[in-house]
């Protein structure tokens, strides 16, 4: 599981700033094209990420819905959070 959006790998993971040669450009376009490399970065950064909020998440009284946003401000517009391929959570 992944837990960033598309907007954010582009803009702050991986922006043109800190890829000057572009060496990211494939992966940012189409996440099958990301190396190992890559991948083990967006691993680590969800790792990260869930130990950040992990005392938080451990209380019986608090919950998270984390998810990899498929398309930017995806809960915002009608055509994507209630696409029928959008996720579904029960």
């Amino acid at each position: 599981m992944l837990l960033f959006d598309v907007h954010q790998v582009q803009a702050s993971l991986a922006p043109p700033t800190a890829d000057p040669h572009g060496d990211w450009d494939d992966c940012k376009k189409n996440h099958a094209e990301c190396n190992a490399t890559q991948i083990n970065f967006f691993q680590d950064f969800r790792n990260q990420m869930l130990n950040a909020v992990k005392g938080f998440s451990t209380s019986k009284r608090n919950g998270l819905f984390l998810n990899s946003c498929f398309a930017h401000c995806q809960t915002e517009r009608q055509d994507t959070w209630f696409a029928d391929d959008s996720p579904v959570v029960d």
